[in-house]
């Protein structure tokens, strides 16, 4: 089942993956599908960036770091301030009324991280960053949409995922 929702990620991502890599990530991320799709991201992310295919070896090593990250026990509180110092914005003006870009795009992130990472609910998220949880909806599914056609805002989350497990 994990390989036919690789190949589906694949097909609408538009790329293509070895089929030993394919079975790596099967047999190796078990958790759920936003994980499988987030090593699938790291891998392709990798691919575009180096311009040549992924290794197996690499494959291994992308895989090992995503896996090992216990994500549930991440506290919220450290996604926001990583977030908001990565951006240079405070956590008030985040969570605030502004929809200027600067901070509009900070709080999207935000939204995105507290869903992928600590699985909260939308209407928790939304709460949290005094938005409704159609804004939380909304955020998510825009800044994963973005993440496959903009290189530069997957490796921002990238960054700030890696400051996150770090702290």
């Amino acid at each position: 089942m994990r390989i036919a929702i690789i190949r589906s990620k694949l097909q609408e991502a538009r790329r293509q993956l070895n089929d030993a890599i394919v079975d790596l990530v099967a047999k190796r991320v078990k958790r759920n599908i936003r994980e499988l799709e987030g090593v699938l991201k790291k891998i392709i992310f990798c691919e575009e960036q180096k311009g040549v295919a992924v290794t197996l070896k690499v494959a291994e090593g992308i895989i090992e770091k995503a896996v090992q990250n216990p994500s549930k026990h991440v506290n919220e509180g450290v996604i926001l301030k990583t977030v908001a110092d990565f951006y240079n914005v405070s956590l008030e003006a985040m969570m605030g009324p502004n929809r200027r870009k600067e901070i509009v795009e900070p709080r999207q992130v935000a939204m995105y991280l507290l869903r992928e990472i600590s699985d909260l609910s939308y209407p928790y998220i939304g709460e949290k960053l005094g938005r409704d949880h159609t804004t939380a909806i909304h955020a998510h599914g825009k800044i994963n949409e973005e993440i496959n056609k903009n290189p530069s805002l997957n490796q921002k989350i990238l960054t700030i995922r890696d400051m996150i497990f770090k702290s």
